[in-house]
């Protein structure tokens, strides 16, 4: 388990997250505040144990630290190229941008966005 200080963190490092890793935040601190959000990057089978106990589809850690699925670190990756390749002096707002929009829409923001 990593956890991240702020989306502008593991935007440097997205390029470097294992395959096997995903990704969890608080929405509603995400709604308030997106670039002094936590994220939790969780890695691997071993951390992936579900609770069972209350009938919720998500690992422990995660019920422990109360936050929800946000990305797998591929489509998280593929979020941050994309928005690099429209802008390469893109900002943490452009990322912000970027994320918000694939979550709202389930698609890469593009030039005409």
């Amino acid at each position: 388990m990593k956890l991240y200080k702020s989306i502008e963190k593991l935007i440097n490092i997205a390029s470097q997250l294992g395959w096997e890793t995903t990704l969890y935040i608080n929405y509603d601190k995400w709604g308030k505040s997106p670039k002094n959000t936590e994220i939790l990057a969780l890695e691997g089978d071993d951390e992936i144990e579900l609770d069972m106990d209350d009938n919720v589809d998500l690992p422990v850690t995660a019920v422990k630290h109360n936050v929800k699925y946000f990305f797998n670190a591929e489509d998280f990756q593929d979020i941050i190229e994309v928005q690099t390749q429209l802008k390469k002096s893109s900002d943490v707002d452009d990322y912000i941008k970027a994320i918000n929009y694939y979550l709202d829409n389930d698609a890469f923001l593009d030039k005409t966005k």
